[in-house]
């Protein structure tokens, strides 16, 4: 069984602790669950832990990072951001297509927007 989890971030607060438990013992466990992939909608303090546990990617597009600068806010101004988001999104969609997951779960209601992405899958 192949399992795709979704987060809201990597921080180390509650549910990302707690999923990142619940999944080290679900591949520990004989369960029938042979790989582990994860959706984080932003890094944090535990993407490392996630990576060592299975595939992980982050749902926002690493160009985001720069939208708080001079150049950004130009750039925001014309959408560029959001053009590059879309792309990055297609491009997940694509992986996970491939992936073909038995199950998607979902930690917290705060991934609505990563939900709809996925929806065609």
């Amino acid at each position: 069984m192949k399992i795709l989890f979704i987060s809201h971030d990597a921080s180390r607060s509650g549910a990302p602790i707690l999923l990142r438990n619940f999944c080290q013992y679900l591949l520990s466990d004989l369960s029938g669950v042979h790989k582990v992939a994860f959706l984080l909608r932003r890094s944090g303090p535990l993407h490392k832990d996630f990576v060592k546990i299975g595939k992980t990617k982050l749902f926002e597009s690493k160009w985001l990072k720069y939208r708080s600068s001079l150049a950004g806010r130009i750039f925001g101004r014309f959408g560029i951001f959001k053009l590059l988001q879309r792309f990055h999104e297609k491009s997940l969609l694509k992986s996970y297509r491939a992936e073909k997951f038995d199950l998607i779960y979902s930690n917290t209601v705060v991934n609505v927007d990563v939900l709809r992405m996925l929806d065609p899958l």
